[in-house]
């Protein structure tokens, strides 16, 4: 797993060797790239355009070696994946997945979860009550754009 900053270097040139290498570490299995939109996120960085070239180019000379695959949330994917013609037609709508968010249940048993790994446990009335307060006291957007990573920074914060 790596993201835009194991991709890209910090001067001019030096991208597309590095992103070169981190598809070759890849070669015989999986480069998953999360966040994958934070590479270019809007098409105008150099520095991005020359990763994603590089990607295009790594992904046609050695399709046979490894398996590229970008996550992210759907609209800024899509806009990430319309920044480059090559990219775009490597990813379209048979090579995509969409999941959906948590629900409120979901989410409350990865906060117990999260609570668990930590050697905390909640008293049971609380631990029932636990969806509603979850529902309750988060909004639906920021349950959306956070899902999981959510639950754990309010276990993280708790403690």
């Amino acid at each position: 797993e790596v993201s835009a900053k194991d991709l890209i270097a910090g001067h001019c040139g030096q991208t597309a060797p590095k992103t070169s290498a981190v598809c070759a570490k890849a070669h015989g299995g999986v480069l998953f790239i999360d966040e994958a939109y934070s590479i270019n996120p809007t098409g105008d960085s150099t520095f991005g355009r020359e990763c994603v070239d590089t990607l295009v180019k790594e992904m046609e000379d050695h399709r046979d070696e490894f398996v590229l695959v970008m996550a992210g949330y759907p609209e800024s994917m899509k806009v990430f994946l319309e920044t480059n013609e090559g990219l775009r037609s490597r990813f379209n709508n048979r090579f995509t997945f969409a999941f959906d968010d948590y629900t409120i249940d979901e989410l409350a048993a990865i906060y117990i979860s999260e609570l668990h790994k930590r050697h905390y446990r909640l008293s049971q009335g609380l631990e029932d009550r636990l969806p509603k307060i979850v529902d309750d006291c988060t909004a639906p957007e920021l349950r959306a754009s956070q899902n999981g990573r959510l639950m754990r920074t309010l276990v993280e914060n708790c403690i």
